[in-house]
């Protein structure tokens, strides 16, 4: 009776054996078709990529032709209107000077016909003593003198005059040179605004493109990880010899440890410079306690791993992983900053560039947004 009890119990446990294989295999096939279909996807979308890049780069030559050309623009307009407003200043200070040693002369010519009136009136009142014919004579003399003078004083005022309209008309000609200049430089200042606004469009497209590729990838490694669980089961239990005795005597199981033990312990052994030993601890953690308190931090030091070691791909992938499981999670902006810096390592200027302006634009008074911005500096 014992010995067919025994048959009773083999029999059982090899078609549960069964059973479960089938259902692994099953499930291996389902996730096999999920990742190829991930895998096309993430094809297509590389392929909608590659020419974005290529107009992207085009796109930024022509205008950084446009800008280049338009600086030099501007710099000759800029010496142009210098060169020009000092020609006019020494014009004019040249003018200035001779209007003032005319007006010194005219003066001086004023107070020398003045001192002869003056003269001719004592020689008047000298001459009224004399006989009348030799006054008449006299007093003619004095009237052509006084003509000779007087006209010579009104050729020099129309000579004035003269002057000072040619100085008008070319302090005219100056102010309207200056105008054309400020419009150009207007016009210049009016391009560059719509240049930027341009690339800012751009930079949001490629933005978009950026978290898809994320996104994928973050997806293929969630199927990754699972196909590599069934796999190692299905082995376990291929490797498993099939019980031929009563199972052992159940032992009772060491007492649970708590999150913030399991934490700490990742934590140090990452400290302690071992990394894959770290690593094993943090998945081990996010699997017992994905949505604990800690478990962003978990999440960030996963990626860190893979970061200290250089796996920058892995690291962007975990990175994102602490963004869109935990967003209200304090290790964000840490997040986004060490995914930026895996996109520069990986020479992928335009992602990190999209992820430091939304580390700007959504902790714009952090620590790490003053990081990101001097990073930004460097990257134009």
């Amino acid at each position: 009776m014992r010995g067919m009890s025994r048959m009773k119990m083999g029999m059982l446990l090899g078609l549960a054996c069964l059973l479960w294989g089938c259902a692994t295999v099953e499930d291996v096939r389902i996730l096999d078709s999920e990742n190829r279909r991930l895998q096309s996807q993430m094809n297509v979308l590389l392929k909608d990529i590659e020419p974005l890049q290529k107009g992207m780069e085009g796109y930024r030559k022509e205008i950084s032709k446009e800008i280049t050309a338009l600086q030099k623009e501007d710099i000759l307009l800029r010496a142009d209107l210098s060169a020009e407003i000092k020609k006019v200043q020494a014009d004019l200070s040249a003018e200035m000077k001779k209007v003032q040693a005319d007006f010194a002369l005219r003066f001086e010519g004023l107070q020398s016909d003045f001192r002869n009136l003056t003269t001719g009136v004592e020689e008047y009142k000298d001459f009224i003593k004399k006989p009348s014919q030799e006054y008449l004579r006299e007093l003619e003399r004095l009237r052509e003198r006084l003509e000779t003078r007087l006209k010579a004083l009104d050729d020099r005022g129309r000579a004035l005059e003269e002057k000072n309209l040619a100085l008008e008309e070319r302090l005219k000609a100056s102010e309207d040179r200056s105008k054309w200049l400020e419009e150009r430089l207007k016009a210049f200042e009016e391009r560059s605004r719509i240049l930027e606004e341009r690339s800012r469009t751009m930079e949001e497209r490629f933005k978009g493109v950026d978290d898809k590729v994320v996104q994928f990838g973050s997806r293929q490694t969630d199927l990754e990880k699972r196909v590599a669980a069934r796999e190692a089961r299905e082995r376990e239990a291929a490797a498993a010899p099939q019980p031929v005795t009563p199972a052992p005597e159940v032992k009772p199981s060491p007492p649970p440890v708590s999150s913030a033990e399991l934490y700490k312990d990742a934590l140090d052994t990452f400290e302690r410079g071992d990394i894959e030993g770290a690593r094993k601890k943090f998945e081990h953690f996010l699997q017992q306690y994905p949505n604990a308190e800690r478990s962003n931090n978990a999440q960030f030091w996963l990626g860190e791993t893979y970061y200290r070691q250089k796996n920058y791909e892995r690291a962007v992938i975990e990175y994102q992983n602490v963004v869109t499981r935990y967003p209200e999670g304090e290790k964000v902006p840490d997040a986004l900053y060490k995914q930026a810096l895996a996109f520069l390592e990986l020479k992928n200027k335009s992602a990190a560039r999209a992820l430091f302006n939304r580390l700007i634009e959504r902790f714009p008074n952090s620590r790490l947004a003053e990081e990101a911005k001097k990073k930004l500096k460097t990257l134009k």
